[in-house]
């Protein structure tokens, strides 16, 4: 029975692999330098797993929290956090509000990140985001607004300035989140 070895490449950004199998004999040294590959783990390589269910993640699919270098999650608990969190930016998927390194303002994901991982989901997800910021809006009434009546006559209605925050800007990862009035 003839033994293969498998040589495993990765090459670049470890997102090609290349498996190609090698005969374990050899003409000039038919017994040096032969290493097995096994489904067996050896004890110095490191088993990464997810922080929420420990299942083993795979190797270039995952999520990494760029806060905490031990927050490391599956796309499935990823994907159940991110749908938990519709009535406020998703944050790290821990339940931690992690401050990006250098700021106060905590790490959340940018709209692409979610896509990505919710993938056909993603539409269901923007549809109950919007609801629940319409519903959301609705309940919030303006105690402060006023209604004066000016020189010539007309009603004129006065309120406070308000501030509204874009999604996509509360995500910048450069700084806080930019407000228009």
């Amino acid at each position: 029975m003839t033994e293969q070895n498998y040589i495993i490449e990765v090459t670049g950004d470890a997102q090609t692999t290349s498996v190609s199998p090698t005969s374990t004999h050899s003409p000039d040294h038919p017994n040096q330098n032969r290493r097995s590959f096994s489904s067996t783990q050896s004890s110095t390589e490191r088993v990464l797993k997810c922080t929420l269910c420990h299942e083993r993640l795979e190797d270039t699919h995952f999520v990494q929290c760029p806060s905490v270098s031990s927050h490391k999650f599956c796309f499935p608990c990823s994907r159940e956090s991110i749908k938990r969190q519709t009535t406020q930016e998703p944050y790290c998927p821990s339940g931690e509000k992690c401050p990006l390194v250098g700021s106060q303002a905590p790490w959340a994901f940018m709209a692409t990140e979610i896509a990505t991982i919710l993938g056909s989901e993603y539409e269901q997800y923007k549809r109950e985001r919007e609801a629940n910021a319409s519903a959301n809006s609705a309940l919030i009434q303006n105690p402060i607004s006023q209604t004066t009546t000016n020189k010539s006559g007309s009603t004129q209605q006065n309120s406070p300035a308000s501030t509204t925050t874009s999604v996509a800007s509360t995500t910048n990862q450069s700084g806080p989140p930019s407000a228009s009035a």
